[in-house]
């Protein structure tokens, strides 16, 4: 996807070879570590930095929207964004 393409502009090297997928979830779980995420708010991160809305994340996951929304509240607290676009400009900073 266009996201993961976007991670892997500049980079050269090991980094370069790594997959696009490889790339996305080891910076979710470097976020994850450096936030002291739970094991629900990392799967819900991973959805939103895919630009996932709340009702999507809540089919996959099995949540309701509000479950997912409350998630997400808590998730932005943790990393100090107001936005999933903030989030998203995070993530692939």
């Amino acid at each position: 996807s266009m996201v993961l393409l976007l991670m892997l502009r500049g980079r050269s090297g090991k980094a370069a070879r790594e997959s696009g997928e490889e790339a996305f979830n080891r910076t979710a779980s470097m976020l994850a570590r450096k936030h002291r995420l739970t094991e629900r708010e990392t799967d819900i991160l991973k959805q939103i930095a895919r630009g996932r809305t709340a009702a999507y994340i809540g089919q996959e996951l099995y949540l309701s929207p509000h479950t997912v929304r409350c998630h997400m509240k808590s998730i932005y607290a943790k990393l100090g964004v107001h936005s999933k676009q903030e989030l998203i400009d995070l993530f692939f900073k």
